[in-house]
């Protein structure tokens, strides 16, 4: 029997820091606060006596975006500023401080994600006829040039910073007042909590009047924004979600019984395929859900066509498939999943990698055969062009794929819209492939505190005038390269289609469906079942609609992995370093409930016979617990009863048999 090809191995590059639970990210009702300024310390005693601290909630709070110039953004769950596009409106009611003199004020916000490596936070003055439910871009008052600080503070990931305000001539302490604000760092991205004792305030420092008459902000957190309500219907218009397509591990290898076939005797064994993978501890850690053998005579697109129907229901729009060669099992693959998509009704890409032999292959080789894989009426078009998309553009460089696009257009007819996407979006990449590529993308990150200091690509793209594809992953774990990113249980997910939300991107990548070997599938495996794959159903939900959707049944999932971190496994071989996405500091051992609540509710998690509970509000929750020696569960509790339960299956041991650092996944019942 043919020995399946072995896989190759993305290596995405490592960045910097920063991670913020989105559960964080909760809606905002905006406050804002104030210092004194310094007098002379003859006249201290006075002035304190005759001054008060004031603290205003903000009455309105939303922002806008160029991105979508008709959208509001009242309910989104966070604020945004950047220097051209985003801008954030802040609105007080003045006369409740009934007349009183303002002495000074600061604004105090804490930075949710930040990619800013400048100061750059500026507060302007802004009309106030705008309205939370109504403020769009287009709609927005028009732009006062006037600034109103003259520090502007760096925004970093989790810090609180101030912004004392020079000029308070737009403050009225008899009528409402409103501020915009954005960051002058250009191409970066700034979000801010705004919601609980963290949320941003405008302290005022002030004279005259009663003090006792002028109401203090509540020490208490504040309630968040109500759950929006979706849309009757909901249309994906332009957006796209894509999950890319690995040939080499489709959910059956061989057709044979579950006990006997490929995966089982080789894949997941130490001495698999002859002691190849030995030195790693073999191949893989993880697998497709089990099929066993099948009698049809198309078993191989009989499974294909499985594997789009669990991406069609978790509201995938389509697959790249990573074309490796032209050849082989991979290219049988690769053209029966084109077949599989005509029957059906799902979108097919070629995703042409650039780090395999096909990418030595002549541009007149490889143009020959997409032209047979464009023949598929399955094949994704963009308007009237067929959609090629590529891994690692960068790798073969952009003559060779001008040559190619160019053969498709002249000798084969079939009109290109090509996706560059790089292991590095630099602008010297960028650069390179503008002139003849309609998107761009990155294969990504997976270390959310990397994630969450990662620029604004988008709108780097948008400056070439191009399209952006945002990667979203739920791990990264590599036994073969002896590496792994610390994906934080949940976080990196979190954080990566939070990224793409508020970013407002054009596509969407899940990276991987069934990437086995590095750990980032999202298609339902011995390990994670579909959690990853329901999880991600909300989001991109979101992502399609512009609006987060309500939440209407409680859900609950549960992460841990099967051994600490630092374990040294009973089989000897090549250890697994956190080493991908600048991880190294990041390592931790927990066990994560993930919650997506309709009310208020307990949340417990049991992890070695130790019980930790946990308050959580309605909405989207993470809570963590240590890891320790033995079995996990996790519970959602109302009124007493468990509303869902996770039991994990998988008990954490202290010597494993080999290394296993991807996160499991269980789903509550």
């Amino acid at each position: 029997m043919d020995t399946p090809p072995r896989t190759h191995t993305h290596d995405p590059i490592s960045r910097k820091p920063r991670a913020v639970h989105l559960a964080v990210l909760a809606a905002f009702a905006l406050v804002l606060g104030v210092i004194l300024p310094a007098s002379p310390l003859a006249d201290a005693a006075e002035a304190n006596a005759a001054t008060s601290e004031v603290t205003l909630t903000a009455t309105e709070s939303t922002w806008t975006t160029s991105r979508k110039p008709t959208a509001t953004h009242e309910m989104l769950p966070y604020l945004s500023m950047t220097a051209k596009q985003d801008r954030t409106y802040l609105k007080f009611d003045g006369a409740a401080l009934k007349g009183q003199s303002i002495v000074s004020a600061k604004l105090v916000l804490r930075v949710a994600t930040s990619a800013a490596t400048e100061p750059g936070v500026t507060v302007h003055a802004a009309s106030t006829s705008w309205q939370e439910q109504t403020l769009t871009h287009e709609n927005r008052p028009a732009d006062s040039t006037a600034q109103l600080n003259s520090t502007t503070p760096q925004a970093r990931a989790g810090e609180t910073i101030t912004v004392p305000l020079r000029d308070l001539s737009a403050l009225s302490t008899d009528a409402p007042f409103a501020f915009r604000l954005q960051y002058s760092q250009g191409a970066v991205g700034t979000t801010y909590v705004g919601a609980g004792p963290r949320a941003p305030q405008l302290v005022l420092q002030v004279e005259g009047g009663d003090p006792a008459s002028v109401p203090s902000q509540p020490s208490e957190p504040q309630p968040t924004k109500p759950e929006p309500t979706p849309p009757a219907t909901s249309s994906s218009g332009d957006k796209k979600v894509l999950a890319v397509y690995f040939p080499p591990y489709p959910l059956s290898l061989d057709n044979k019984p579950t006990e006997t076939d490929y995966y089982t005797r080789n894949y997941l064994t130490v001495d698999g395929e002859g002691g190849a993978h030995a030195a790693y501890g073999g191949l893989l850690r993880d697998r497709p859900v089990p099929v066993g053998a099948s009698t049809s005579p198309t078993w191989q697109v009989d499974n294909l066509r499985t594997e789009i129907r669990q991406a069609k229901s978790a509201g995938i729009d389509g697959f790249f498939v990573n074309v490796m060669s032209v050849s082989g099992l991979n290219w049988e693959t690769t053209v029966n999943l084109f077949a599989a998509g005509e029957l059906e009704n799902f979108d097919i890409i070629p995703m042409v990698d650039g780090t395999t032999s096909i990418s030595r292959l002549s541009p007149a080789q490889v143009a020959s055969s997409l032209a047979t894989l464009y023949e598929s009426p399955a094949a994704m078009k963009v308007g009237a062009d067929y959609l090629l998309s590529s891994f690692k553009a960068e790798g073969p460089g952009a003559a060779w794929w001008k040559e190619i696009i160019s053969l498709l257009e002249t000798k084969y007819d079939v009109p290109v819209s090509f996706q560059a996407v790089f292991l590095a979006a630099s602008d010297a990449n960028m650069t390179a492939f503008a002139p003849f590529s309609d998107s761009f993308g990155n294969w990504g990150e997976r270390n959310p505190r990397v994630i969450n200091k990662l620029p604004v690509y988008d709108d780097q793209a948008e400056e070439y005038g191009k399209d952006w594809m945002e990667p979203v992953a739920p791990q990264d774990m590599r036994p073969r390269l002896g590496a792994y990113a610390e994906a934080g249980n949940t976080e990196a997910l979190r954080a990566a289609w939070s990224k793409a939300i508020r970013d407002d991107v054009e596509y969407v990548q899940m990276v991987t469906w069934n990437d086995y070997s590095e750990s980032t599938q999202f298609a339902p495996s011995m390990a994670h079942g579909s959690a990853y794959l329901e999880i991600s159903r909300y989001y991109s939900d979101w992502y399609h609609t512009g609006t987060a959707p309500r939440i209407t049944e409680d859900q609950l999932f549960l992460t841990h992995r099967v051994q600490f971190a630092s374990a040294v496994s009973s089989v000897e071989h090549e250890p697994i370093q956190p080493s991908l996405s600048g991880s190294k500091g990041d390592v931790r051992d927990t066990a994560e409930a993930l919650v997506f609540l309709t009310a208020p509710a307990t949340v417990e998690i049991t992890v070695g016979g130790s019980t930790t509970r946990f308050d959580a509000p309605a909405g989207v929750s993470a809570f963590t617990a240590p890891l320790k020696v033995g079995s996990v569960q996790a519970k959602i509790i109302r009124a007493g009863a468990a509303v869902r339960t996770a039991d994990s299956p998988y008990e954490v041991v202290d010597t494993p048999k080999v290394q296993d650092l991807q996160y499991y996944a269980v789903t509550g019942k």
